[in-house]
């Protein structure tokens, strides 16, 4: 968001609920892409380890060592734990056994507390949730377990430490039995009353977003993620904000992601939106339900696999495994990047860009305020 740094502040210390004892985040621990990826040449790669906030006990043995993360909690309080999926491959379920998560925020959205035996993370995400030290006196094991994709890592787990304690344990517990993948999950929760407006009509035609695999390379053996039909090829040279050369979107348009058989979460940047319908195999609007008109305002998506699950065939190749749908009020003006926000899917092309206010973007003035809002000015146009 264009915003100044004294307002980001200032909604970042104003935290309302309870105590808050860190930020916990999921954390994929794997080799940096190298170059080659950069431009999809991409090869299989092992991912070592879940870290929660840097820290676990590698599954290899040979590592360095290190202990498992470690909250600290007072019996009978309530924290205000801030999870942030900070993973670049794999979505999470979170839990901690013998105690509930109540979830109340939701990507900058309260919602309406729901208490929950888990909770699903996407890469990207960022969410809030109530835990309660209602238990005795105790170490207990908080676990993540990878989704949606083949050979998680099984090292994700960290402590949950109750002042009065022994030491936290260092010898990880079995794994949890596994939490079947939900699609649609996260559908399942509602606004606040006082954020709880009616989704604002669509005033625009839709505009498709389409993801396909594509054959790519020596003898076809890499894959790229076209955009359209258009596979994105990286600029030879540097690209100037005066430069932009896109097409106008306008404001409060429908847009439906159809991608094929891999979960993908969409992360649209810039502005908010509302996920109103998702389904099965192609986007038909004349064959789905009706849309949603009050849903929780997010800026990242699930577009699910539905019929196939990561290691299933999809069916007949051009054949879509899932879509959604979502909308937005086109009121921040820039240049906004749409992307999967698995890393090495966006290297390979799952990306789309949408301009806000083309022109606005050549105006001298408005291109000096951007200058100076990002030094971290106050600013006047």
């Amino acid at each position: 968001w264009t915003a100044d740094i004294d307002t980001l502040y200032a909604g970042l210390v104003d935290a309302p609920v309870s105590k808050f004892v860190g930020a916990p985040q999921v954390i994929l621990h794997t080799s940096a892409p190298s170059s080659a990826a950069t431009h999809a040449i991409l090869t299989r790669f092992l991912v070592q380890a879940f870290l929660t906030n840097g820290k676990t006990i590698a599954t290899n043995c040979s590592a360095p060592d290190t202990r498992y993360a470690s909250l600290d909690v007072q019996q009978g309080q309530t924290y205000r734990l801030r999870l942030v999926g900070a993973t670049s491959l794999f979505a999470v379920h979170f839990r901690i056994p013998q105690h509930k998560l109540k979830l109340v925020e939701l990507e900058g959205t309260y919602v309406v507390p729901t208490a929950l035996d888990y909770i699903d993370v996407l890469p990207g995400q960022r969410m809030s949730l109530l835990v309660t030290a209602d238990q005795p006196v105790d170490n207990y094991w908080m676990q993540m377990t990878g989704k949606w994709r083949l050979n998680p890592p099984t090292n994700g787990f960290s402590v949950l430490h109750y002042t009065g304690a022994g030491d936290p344990p260092a010898t990880p517990p079995a794994l949890l039995p596994a939490i079947n993948e939900t699609v649609g999950w996260q559908e399942q929760f509602s606004p606040l009353d006082d954020q709880a407006t009616t989704i604002p009509p669509a005033s625009a035609p839709p505009v498709l977003v389409n993801g396909t695999q594509v054959v790519w390379g020596v003898n076809g053996t890499q894959r790229r993620w076209a955009i359209n039909g258009i596979v994105y090829e990286h600029y030879h040279y540097s690209t100037l904000l005066e430069d932009v050369i896109a097409s106008t979107v306008s404001s409060r348009n429908n847009v439906a992601l159809s991608g094929v058989c891999e979960m993908h979460p969409w992360h649209l940047h810039g502005h908010s939106f509302w996920v109103v319908n998702s389904g099965a195999g192609n986007y038909d609007p004349s064959s789905v339900a009706s849309d949603r008109t009050i849903a929780v305002k997010r800026d990242i998506v699930a577009v699910y696999p539905h019929h196939a699950a990561y290691n299933q065939p999809g069916g007949t190749p051009g054949t879509g495994c899932g879509w959604a749908k979502i909308r937005f009020v086109a009121n921040n003006v820039g240049a906004w990047a749409l992307h999967c926000h698995i890393a090495s899917h966006f290297a390979m092309g799952m990306a789309a860009a949408f301009v806000v206010g083309e022109d606005s973007l050549h105006d001298p003035a408005f291109v000096e305020h951007l200058r100076c809002q990002s030094a971290g000015y106050r600013c006047q146009c």
